[in-house]
Order: structure tokens, then C-alpha cells, then sequence
């Protein structure tokens, strides 16, 4: 017998993949950020200069393929973590170019890496569908499994035409390779709650640093002492060999030079800016007079930037936790749905421009009534479906409700202060269209 929502998953995964793969020729470019020459030293971040982020994990991928070191000039780089540069690496040994003296063009293996993103970005639509199905299938006294069906099409379809997804699908940024491992690892501990996934959140944390605390919130949901040591095992086991490297490279057995670098130059700076009423380049530069770079050793540069950030947030705790929460909900304000249909139309953008594109251009009015009217269309969908999470985890805020709380609440929180970029949201998405999904059944129920 012909069950429809069976078969809508294969059309919902088909306009994703679509969706992903049309975006990929017709985008201009596949970085995020645009910089032309040599990178700057590891320092020169700890010093207050802005990261470079896909020429950094491009020329760590293309050192790793040549030289066998994880560095863009002479010295070890902490500042960014393997997971992502190995990736790519990966795909260019794979995909070699045949003539490395092409010019003006596109290199092959830049494209056979955007490619199997595209599928990646298009294996976490089934993902979500999966866990959707999964954890709602399960649920005691739902005689119909159709259900369990739509509460996992539902959000996938959502995400198939997040734009957001469908851009870093394309770029040479980490976040559709983090969110596709972050979304296995979900879907493999809802089905069982194994440990075992342990070792795939903390490869996540290899590929963004913003992983690293993840086991916190997930460690309690193991349902007993020994499987929650397990996991917690299984959890380091991808990290420490990466931070035996940085010992070894530099004597302190530290994750990643950027932690100290965001807390000093992003969380600390905010809060010293709004308590002084100076500008925020202001507060930056007068913290930063404060850390001895005299060393060419970054993770100690790092450690010390860390603590002279904390010992700014301790002064004041309470104003900083308001500040820090108030900038969190401008991480839904931001949006992508221009950046796409610019750069389909031509227009090379390497981060939003739509505020410039709307108020200044003149021109093509067609175009840009599109991108009011997408954009518009996107910011509805995210305010929406954070209403309908929040009502579905008020209304039923236990497992699987509670995990996907979690999640939200953990990178939420660890966001805050990178506000104005959706990317900072997107991993929260997929767990707020499962949670405004399953106002459904609550509603059914």
C-alpha cells in the first residue's frame, strides 16, 4: 500500500539536494571571508587582528597535503582545530588537480570538496528526518506510526530550505561537516542512548571548538554511573592526541589558542564597552594592552588573555550574565536568505550585504523585492519556530524534549556573544524545528 509520508521524505531530500547543488554553480565563490596573501602569524590574532576563516582552513588543508604539518607558515597553529582541514585534505588527495599552474579558475578539487558537502548538507536533511521518526515512534500509546513519520518530515523539509544551510553547503567554512557529525551523534543516542556516540561529539569539538563542553549537558542523560563514564572516555579519546600535539608544540596541554583570544577580545571586551560607554574597538584595545605577547608561544598568550578575562567577568558576574544573555537572542536576528539570492544573481558577497544592497542600490527593483521578501520570509520561519519550540518544551519538558533543550540551551548560551552571523545559530536549528514539531503531537494528544 502507497503511504505518502514515507514517500515525501524522498521528495524532501531531493529539493534539499537541489536546492544545495544549483546554489553550488551558480555560486561565485567558496570563501566567507576574502583576504589575498600570505597569512599573518598565530600571534597576530592574540594581538586583536581579525581570523581570515576559510583562507586559514584552505591553506591548513593544503599544508597538510604538501607538508604533512598542521601550520600555515613556519610554526604550529592551535588556533584552529583539525577536523575540518583534515576533511578537506582528504577530498584533495582524493581529487587531485590535474595542472596546478590553472589560473583564473576554479581548481577541481575546490569543487569535489563543495560537492560531497552538498551531500553532507543533504544527509543531515535525514538525519533530522530520522530522529524525528525515531524518538516520536517511540512515544507509549501512539498506536499510529504515520506520526512518527511527519515529526521528523516536518523539520527536515524546514531545514532542506534553511538558507543558511544551503550557503555553507558551499563554502570553505566547518559548519556543514559539524553539523552533520553533531546531528549522527544525536540521532545514534536517541535510538540507544550508547556511550559509543561519545567518540563522535568529541570529534564534533575537532572540528568546531564550540563542541568541546558538549558531553556537560549530554553526560546526564546516560541513565547510569558507568555509561556515563564511558562516554566521557569515548568523548576524549579524539581530543587528546590534539592536545598532546599542542604540548608537545608548545608545553601547555590546551585545546586551542582561540578560546582565550574570543573571551578576551569578545565576551570581556563587550562588558568592559557597555559598563565604560566606549566603543567596543576601544574596550578591545585597552584589554589588550594588557597581555604580554612578548612570547611567541600562543597558547601561553592565550592562557593569559583567558585570565585576565575572567578576572574582568568577575567583577562583575551579574551585569556581564545580562549583557552575555542579551546579546544571545540577537543570534536570531541575522539572516542568510540574501547572501543566496545575490550571489545566485551574480552578486559576489562574502558575508551579508543586505542592509546596503536595500538602501543603496538604485537599481534592478525586481531583485530586490526578492530579497526583502525571502529574507522577511526567513526571519518569520526562525522567530516562529522558536515560539513553537519554546511552547513544546514548556508544555512537555521531558525526554526527548529535554535533549533537544539541551542542545539549544548549551550552544545558545556558548553563542551569545557572536551575534550578528546566523551561522551562530545554525547548530541550534535542526533541535528548534524538532521541538516546534512536537507541539503537533502534543496538541494531538
Amino acid at each position: 500500500m502507497f503511504n505518502k509520508p514515507k514517500y515525501l521524505i524522498i521528495g524532501v531530500v531531493c529539493l534539499g539536494f537541489f536546492l544545495r547543488v544549483s546554489f553550488l554553480f551558480k555560486n561565485p565563490k567558496f570563501n566567507y571571508t576574502d583576504f589575498e596573501g600570505p597569512l599573518p602569524s598565530e600571534i597576530s590574532y592574540l594581538k586583536g587582528h581579525s581570523p581570515h576563516d576559510s583562507q586559514e582552513y584552505k591553506s591548513l588543508a593544503l599544508n597538510l597535503l604538501r607538508h604533512y604539518r598542521f601550520s600555515w607558515n613556519s610554526k604550529p597553529v592551535t588556533f584552529r582545530t583539525p577536523g575540518y582541514p583534515l576533511f578537506i585534505a582528504t577530498i584533495y588527495s582524493l581529487f587531485p588537480r590535474e595542472d596546478a599552474k590553472v589560473s583564473n579558475s576554479k581548481p577541481p578539487r575546490d569543487w569535489a570538496a563543495m560537492l560531497i558537502q552538498v551531500f553532507l548538507s543533504t544527509a543531515s536533511i535525514y538525519l533530522i528526518y530520522l530522529i524525528g521518526k525515531e524518538v516520536w515512534n517511540k512515544k507509549k500509546g501512539d498506536k499510529d506510526p504515520r506520526y512518527g513519520y511527519w515529526a521528523g518530515i516536518i523539520p527536515a523539509f524546514l531545514f532542506s530550505l534553511n538558507p543558511t544551510s544551503i550557503l555553507f553547503s558551499s563554502l570553505f567554512m566547518a559548519e556543514t561537516l559539524f553539523i552533520f557529525c553533531i546531528l549522527m551523534g544525536s540521532w545514534l543516542f536517541l535510538k540507544n542512548r550508547s556511550p559509543w556516540t561519545g567518540f563522535i561529539f568529541g570529534v564534533s569539538a575537532l572540528i568546531r571548538p564550540i563542541a568541546l563542553y558538549i558531553f556537560i549537558p549530554l553526560v546526564f542523560l546516560q541513565g547510569n554511573f558507568k555509561k556515563g563514564i564511558i562516554f566521557l572516555v569515548l568523548f576524549s579519546l579524539p581530543i587528546l592526541p590534539w592536545m598532546a600535539r599542542n604540548f608537545k608544540a608548545y608545553n601547555l596541554p590546551l585545546f586551542t589558542s582561540i578560546q582565550g583570544c574570543n573571551l578576551l577580545f569578545y565576551n570581556a571586551s563587550i562588558l568592559e564597552s557597555e559598563e565604560l560607554g566606549i566603543s567596543f574597538k576601544e574596550a578591545k584595545d585597552k584589554l589588550q594592552k594588557k597581555v604580554d605577547d612578548s612570547t611567541a608561544n600562543p597558547l601561553q598568550i592565550s592562557r593569559q588573555a583567558q585570565k585576565i578575562a575572567i578576572r574582568r567577568i568577575m567583577k562583575s558576574p551579574f551585569r556581564y550574565t545580562v549583557i552575555h544573555l542579551k546579546s544571545a537572542f540577537h543570534i536570531f536576528l541575522p539572516t542568510k536568505a540574501d547572501d543566496v539570492i545575490l550571489k545566485t544573481f551574480g552578486i559576489d558577497v562574502t558575508q551579508s550585504r543586505f542592509s546596503k544592497f536595500v538602501l543603496e542600490n538604485k537599481g534592478n527593483l525586481v531583485l530586490k523585492f526578492i530579497v526583502v521578501l525571502f529574507t522577511g520570509i526567513e526571519f518569520l520561519v526562525v522567530i516562529g519556530s522558536l515560539i513553537l519550540a519554546v511552547i513544546g518544551f514548556i508544555r512537555s519538558p521531558r525526554y526527548p524534549n529535554l535533549f533537544f533543550a539541551l542542545i539549544v540551551g548549551y550552544f545558545f548560551i556558548l553563542s551569545g556573544v557572536f551575534a550578528w552571523d546566523s551561522r551562530f545559530r545554525f547548530p541550534l536549528i535542526p533541535y528548534i524545528y524538532l521541538l516546534a514539531t512536537s507541539t503537533l503531537w502534543l496538541k494531538r494528544k
